[in-house]
């Protein structure tokens, strides 16, 4: 198979929504490897207070101070990728809110649920595009270039559901 050219990724913020921690572990090493930083949400309500720039950790207080504070349309994320199962929030209900708030950033959906209702519904939430786990390197890779690479968003490059 042709190298992918993923240079493009390097230096993406990717915010990994995502409970089970053996997955996260997985992709968080997947998406490292292609020069990406990652923060992780355990639930869609964290991802979701995430990119609104509220602190993800939960506990602790007092206002929120300027450096903090993140401007509407740029959370500080490059993309989400959600998975659909997640305590509290799912990744539906957390998508759905997320795009309410105005937040127009990549969403993918990361899931062990891949049936076409699953792929329906996660495309009607407003998510960019679908991977079903386990999910390779190279799927991964090519997921997020085509929400993240050159000219996507330009001749609809969303990945297909």
């Amino acid at each position: 198979s042709t190298q992918l050219d993923t240079s493009c990724l390097t230096g993406k913020r990717v915010l990994l929504a995502e409970d089970n921690l053996i997955n996260q572990t997985v992709a968080r090493k997947m998406l490292s490897s292609l020069g990406m930083s990652v923060e992780v949400a355990v639930n869609g309500l964290e991802a979701l207070n995430a990119v609104q720039g509220c602190a993800v950790t939960s506990g602790g207080g007092g206002g929120v101070t300027s450096a903090t504070t993140v401007s509407l349309g740029d959370p500080g994320f490059d993309i989400i990728l959600m998975d659909m199962a997640m305590p509290v929030m799912g990744g539906v209900e957390a998508t759905r809110a997320i795009r309410a708030a105005g937040h127009r950033l990549p969403i993918v959906a990361m899931t062990a649920n891949a049936s076409d209702k699953d792929r329906d519904e996660c495309a009607d939430s407003g998510m960019d595009g679908f991977l079903s786990k386990p999910v390779l390197r190279d799927q991964l890779a090519r997921a997020l270039l085509a929400v993240l690479g050159p000219g996507a968003g330009a001749a609809g490059g969303v990945p297909p559901f």
